[in-house]
C-alpha cells in the first residue's frame, strides 16, 4: 500500500476507534501479530487490551477528543502528533476523578504491512496530565546534578 493509503488508515483509527468509540475498527486495522512499544501506557499486548484501554480512557475523560496535529507518512511508516482533551470525570490510572479539564500532547507511530498495523510506538505527556489533574504539583522542579 502507498504511504497515502497508510495515512488514511492511521487517521481512520484515530477518528473511529478513539473519537467515535467504534472498537470494531481495531480488528480491521491491526494485525493479529501486532506489537506495541510504549513507556506511558498500562500493559497493552493485543487487540483485546487495546480495546479495553480505549474504553477506559473514553469513560474516564468525558467529552474526550483526539486531534491529529501533524502526520509524516513515508513508505510503511505513519507518525502522528496528537492532542488529547477531555474532562477527568472517571477513574484513570488508579486516580480518582478530579473534574479538571485536560489537554495533553502525544505521538503515535505505526508500521504497516499489507494494509494492517503490525507495530506501534505510542507515548503521551503523562506528567503534564498528572499536573493538570493536581496529582503532581505544577511547580515541581527536577533535582540539580550534584546537589
Amino acid at each position: 500500500m502507498s504511504s497515502n493509503e497508510n495515512e488514511e488508515l492511521a487517521r481512520r483509527y484515530v477518528e473511529e476507534a478513539w473519537n467515535e468509540g467504534n472498537l470494531g475498527v481495531v480488528d480491521e486495522l491491526f494485525a493479529d501479530t501486532w506489537v506495541v512499544h510504549s513507556s506511558s501506557h498500562e500493559h497493552i499486548e493485543d487487540a483485546d487490551d487495546l480495546r479495553r484501554h480505549i474504553r477506559m480512557v473514553r469513560k474516564a475523560l468525558a467529552d474526550f477528543e483526539m486531534n491529529v496535529e501533524f502526520v509524516v507518512a513515508e513508505e510503511d511508516m505513519v507518525t502522528m502528533g496528537i492532542w488529547i482533551s477531555g474532562t477527568h470525570e472517571g477513574e484513570l490510572m488508579g486516580l480518582d476523578p478530579s473534574n479538571e479539564s485536560v489537554e495533553v500532547s502525544g505521538m503515535m507511530a505505526h508500521r504497516f504491512e499489507n494494509g494492517a498495523i503490525v507495530e506501534s510506538w505510542i507515548d503521551w505527556d503523562v506528567l503534564g496530565f498528572l499536573r493538570q489533574i493536581g496529582a503532581v504539583p505544577r511547580g515541581l522542579q527536577p533535582i540539580a546534578a550534584g546537589g
